[in-house]
Parts: C-alpha cells; structure tokens; sequence
C-alpha cells in the first residue's frame, strides 16, 4: 500500500476538496486512533501527542490514491479551554457536511463504559454515514470479556436504535481482529444492522 500525507485541518476554513473516499477515525483522546491508523496502514504514519487532548486537528492521508483516511481530533478531554471545545465543533460540523464520506470508525476503548455524550455522537453520526463501532485495546482484557464487551455492546445499539454497520474488537499492539476490519471498511457489502 502506498499511504502518505496530505494536509491538516485546524479550522473549519481549512477543511481541503479533496475529492475521494473519506474514512474518518473519531473517538475521545486516549482511545488509540493513531495507533490504530498505523497498524491498519502497516506504517507509522500517524502521530499522537504525549498528552491526550492536544492534538487539535483533523489529519489526512491519502491511500493508494483511492481513499483518504482522516483522523478526526479527539474529544472529552478535559484539558481544553472553552475556545478549543468550540473550534472542535464547528470542524466537526463543517466536515459532517462532506459529501466525500464514505464511514465512520467510532473508537471506543474496550474497558470503558460509553458516557452519554458518546452515545448521543454514535446516534448522529448513524443518521446519514455508515459506523463501524472499533472496540480498542482488546489484548486488555480477556477472550471471555472481550466476547461479552462485544456482545453487550451490539445489544445497546440495538435498544438504542442506532444503525451500525459491524462491531469489531481490536488490538493495534496484538494486531487481532485487524484484518477483519480493513476488509469491511474498504467495501461497500456491510450491511446496515439496527
């Protein structure tokens, strides 16, 4: 694969026509996007700050010149001031408005109860974009946890009525369950489940 970088994103303005497939990582600050993006892309391409929440915008890269992968920046972390949390949200409206996106991989770390505000972001991505729900840091814990994370989670979905495409469990470090997920998010056959 030929992965490289093309431009950031700091500011709504700033958000680049670009014109291809866009897989978008989001998820709170500590979940792993970046290491994720680098197992997934077999490089280190895809940096992340020492301290969560610093990173403040939304990175591309192009992929074998078919795709874009951006990684969104990170949310929930308290660190920010209120200016921050306000340039966060008119990115993140600006780039739901793209018509180039092709899914959403909504990170969230495997030993982490979802908070609301997690929710209520899955729900509004689900409305007009295909989500994959990622499940990182999978080699935290163990086959039977990781089965009922997986499980229990597909099921609040479910009563949530939120539209899902898969549910993966991963491990950027153990690298399981990666190939399953590089295989549904570049194509077009999953299936929408409520």
């Amino acid at each position: 694969m030929n992965c490289f970088y093309v431009t950031s994103a700091a500011k709504a303005t700033q958000l680049p026509k670009l014109g291809l497939p866009e897989i978008a990582f989001i998820g709170r600050s500590n979940t792993g996007k970046s290491s994720l993006i680098n197992t997934l892309l077999g490089r280190k391409i895809a940096r992340s700050g020492q301290t969560p929440g610093v990173t403040r915008m939304a990175n591309f890269f192009n992929l074998d010149h078919k795709w874009h992968i951006v990684d969104l920046p990170g949310y929930g972390y308290q660190q920010g001031s209120h200016q921050s949390a306000k340039q966060w949200d008119q990115l993140m409206r600006a780039y739901l408005a793209r018509d180039e996106i092709h899914c959403f991989l909504f990170l969230i770390d495997i030993r982490r109860e979802p908070k609301a505000e997690d929710w209520g972001l899955m729900e509004s991505l689900s409305k007009d974009h295909t989500l994959h729900v990622v499940l990182t840091k999978s080699d935290k814990v163990n086959q039977s946890q990781k089965a009922r994370a997986k499980a229990q989670f597909e099921q609040r979905l479910g009563n949530q009525k939120i539209p899902y495409a898969q549910v993966h469990a991963v491990s950027s470090l153990k690298k399981t369950g990666i190939p399953g997920l590089f295989t549904a998010i570049f194509t077009n056959q999953s299936s929408l489940e409520i």
